[in-house]
């Protein structure tokens, strides 16, 4: 059998440190596991093996993608190695669809926990069933596609496939009838159809600019599957692998990428926060080779700082622009494949395209001495019909364009992942160099010491931006004087509050507020968070309201500056109060559960995002699973809540969901003498309301961990909150009754905080503590004995 075995040293490594699974020397060693899977389907020697891709969730699956070649055959097969807790499921719902290897069999795979099946075999996309034979294609496509198919020639070819995710096909029939055929699992299928719809309705005026996207023919969401015309032309990446690629063609892709973000749709979703999917990365790095996190995890930061440090509007972005996604013909560009489309820096997409340009020139898919040539054809396009970029912006959006770039080598199977993994991390460090370069003043801001001066919105920004979009404001011209700006509350390279102190000398102003508070966020202004609270307000939650509750009035919104204003309350929440006044703290606990109840029954109009204990019990387990796989001291007390995490979806009672906060505790609670002011909206949206309510008492039971010294006045006040919650649902219900509901969300909240305390400095000694009190605390919600006091 010709082909090289992938369980190298670094494999060998890899392996030793994941005992969960079994199977994992197996499927990381193609030969190995042709030789074993020939001999499961009636002893099939295979000439070659091959690995395409990899998916790898330490210590609990890894999925691969093998090409294996016999002389009768070519086959694709998927294996999957599982942990003991993935397996047991697996055999629970195996049903000859999910694999077509038997979990209770006794051949080898079985005996070391790994499914396997011939394409199009896939657990996530069972409609591949459908076009499984030539004679099930051809129906298929008739009944679904083309109903005039009826003798003419078809051929339907494969040109992508990732496993569990999607697969797209080329579909000829006859001669002038061609569609690209998408595949997707259903978590996926909902965004792609939303990407395509609002693409497909610019595809005219993007026509104009000589830019194709695809024609969307045909989708079905029982199938979820999308079927777009073909767009004709040769493929750049292809291009370029082969041939020399001209100036001109490039000029012409950056000219095309600069239409896409002027004539993309706007209302797209916003890109996820940049700082965490580097992280994340960083994480994965550290996983697959321990002696680099500590480089990735620098790059990651010094990259998220330059992001932020470059203030773009966010547009429309294709999300995964490079050359596979281009299509070059005479006169015209065509993009493909709007999956990942975001609202976001457009600089992003050049970045993204560069980056890839550096990885394909890794794989020896291109001369490496033509990449700066083709790098600045590229640029001189975009800029030359989108503005000018600076270096150091470009820099930074390669840097991270390459740092996506890092799982890449391990993902796709090559020989020596670990070498081309360091060289990657090497060309970003030449990247981040190449910003201080052409930056020689430029400084890297401190955001963890933040002073009045290190503020990055200077007072004259914040008094222009004061008098330009706060309309009380705007008459007043000269009048306004910025005396302080106090940094309050921030999350660094995030968001951050601002104390906005202002001053109006020989004016009639004294009816506005002398104190602002400026929220602004790093990655663009929240308007979201602003909306919503404007709308609270005009609903009653102001000063006027009959059960003293009410939002601190918003003043203004700037997108340039990423800023928006509201009243400053001068009150004190809940943790500042219980330090000095400890019945005034029990009170204020009280009437947070009243007050609640007061924002779930307020009517805004607005359309929200639904939120269920689905998705709370699948965000809260990803998370989880990487703390348990990134800190090994604590993987046996988090693996315990993961599995009580995931049970806990049939033990929540359904509701008919409501406006809520989504992130209410007690620092989210200003107490004023008259009245209790609600903060931070920008996860409003509609979902149970008891939701809210559990989130607030399992911050009470964290800080009576946290706070030792204050431990019995945090623990009376959940009880305090709990029991005026109670009586807000019901008034017939007694005093002393428990509702398991809030318990349960209770729960998830401190779990939940697991996760934060090894985020937040000065938090990871109580680690260890939330663990054993989640675990404790979830074993008596099983047997549904409650505990007069949650936490001893």
């Amino acid at each position: 059998m010709e082909g090289t075995t992938l369980l190298t040293d670094s494999n060998s490594t890899l392996v030793k440190r994941d005992q969960h699974l079994t199977g994992l020397a197996m499927v990381l060693d193609p030969l190995e596991f042709a030789r074993v899977w020939g001999e499961i389907q009636g002893g099939v020697r295979f000439s070659n093996a091959s690995i395409e891709y990899i998916r790898y969730k330490p210590h609990r699956r890894c999925i691969v993608l093998y090409r294996l070649s016999s002389d009768h055959c070519d086959d694709h097969v998927v294996a999957c190695a599982h942990d003991s807790h993935s397996w047991a499921k697996h055999v629970r719902t195996h049903d000859g669809g999910t694999s077509d290897t038997n979990p209770v069999g006794t051949d080898a795979l079985a005996s070391l926990r790994i499914s396997a099946g011939r394409f199009p075999c896939d657990r996530k996309l069972r409609r591949l069933s459908e076009i499984e034979t030539f004679d099930r294609a051809r129906s298929f496509v008739r009944c679904w596609i083309d109903p005039l198919l009826e003798d003419q020639p078809m051929e339907l070819r494969r040109i992508a496939y990732k496993p569990a995710k999607r697969a797209v096909f080329h579909l000829r029939i006859g001669r002038s009838r061609e569609y690209a055929l998408k595949f997707f699992a259903k978590r996926c299928f909902t965004d792609a159809i939303r990407a395509s719809i609002a693409w497909d309705n610019c595809r005219d005026a993007l026509r104009a600019q000589d830019v194709l996207l695809p024609e969307l023919h045909v989708a079905d969401s029982h199938r979820q599957v999308i079927a777009t015309r073909w767009i004709r032309g040769r493929n750049l990446a292809e291009l370029m692998a082969t041939t020399i690629t001209s100036a001109d063609t490039l000029r012409q892709v950056g000219r095309a990428l600069a239409m896409l973000h002027k004539f993309g749709p706007n209302r797209l979703s916003k890109a996820s926060p940049r700082d965490e999917s580097l992280q994340r990365l960083a994480a994965d790095v550290g996983t697959l080779i321990p002696e680099l996190q500590a480089r990735a995890v620098n790059y990651a930061n010094t990259i998220q700082h330059g992001i932020v440090s470059c203030n773009r509007s966010p547009v429309s972005i294709h999300g995964d622009f490079y050359a596979k996604q281009i299509i070059v013909d005479d006169r015209c560009i065509g993009v493909l494949d709007f999956d990942q489309t975001v609202m976001g820096n457009p600089i992003d997409d050049l970045g993204n395209f560069v980056a890839k340009l550096h990885w394909s020139s890794l794989r020896s898919n291109l001369l490496e001495r033509r990449l700066d040539d083709e790098e600045r054809w590229l640029v001189e396009g975009y800029v030359e019909a989108a503005g000018a970029v600076s270096e150091a912006e470009l820099n930074y959006a390669v840097a991270a364009g390459l740092f996506r770039c890092l799982p890449l080598p391990f993902r796709s199977g090559m020989e020596h992942w670990v070498r081309h993994t360091a060289d990657l991390m090497q060309a970003i460090e030449s990247r981040l160099n190449g910003v201080h370069e052409h930056r020689p003043h430029s400084r890297r801001v401190d955001y963890e010491a933040w002073t009045e001066e290190s503020i990055p919105l200077s007072r004259k920004a914040i008094r222009a931006s004061i008098r330009d979009c706060c309309p009380e404001y705007s008459t007043l011209g000269e009048s306004i004087h910025v005396d302080a700006v106090v940094p309050i509350r921030h999350k660094p390279s995030r968001r951050c509050v601002l104390r906005v102190d202002l001053r109006f000398p020989n004016s009639c102003a004294g009816h506005l507020p002398n104190s602002l508070a400026a929220k602004l966020r790093f990655k663009g202004v929240d308007r979201h968070g602003y909306h919503v609270q404007t709308a609270l307000w005009k609903a009653g939650l102001n000063r006027t309201n009959r059960d003293a509750v009410a939002v601190p009035r918003t003043l203004g919104i700037d997108e340039s500056q990423r800023v928006w204003y509201q009243e400053w309350v001068p009150g004190e929440d809940m943790e500042s109060i219980a330090t000095v006044d400890s019945y005034r703290a029990l009170a204020v606990a009280e009437r947070s559960a009243q007050a609640i109840a007061v924002l779930h029954r307020t009517v805004t109009h607005l359309e929200l995002k639904p939120y269920t204990i689905n998705d709370e019990v699948s965000s809260l387990c990803e998370q989880l699973d990487t703390i348990r796989d990134r800190s090994p001291q604590y993987a046996a007390g988090v693996q315990e809540v993961i599995r009580w995490t995931s049970s806990i979806c049939d033990r929540v009672k359904r509701e008919e969901p409501c406006p809520i906060h989504r992130d209410f505790y007690p620092a989210q609670v200003i107490a004023t003498r008259d009245c209790l002011f609600l903060c931070d909206f920008d996860l409003y949206c509609s979902g149970p309301p008891t939701l809210d309510a559990g989130n607030f008492l399992g911050h009470l039971w964290e800080l009576s961990l946290r706070r030792r010294d204050q431990a019995a006045i945090w623990r009376d006040a959940a009880q305090r909150f709990t029991e005026a919650y109670v009586r807000t649902r019901s008034q017939s219900r007694s005093v002393r009754q428990r509702d398991c509901q809030i318990d349960h969300w209770a729960w998830l909240t401190l779990a939940r905080q697991i996760v934060i305390s090894t985020r937040i400095s000065g938090r990871d000694h109580i680690t260890p503590e939330l663990i054993d009190a989640t675990i404790r605390m979830a074993r008596r919600l099983g047997k549904e004995l409650l505990p007069e006091f949650p936490l001893p």
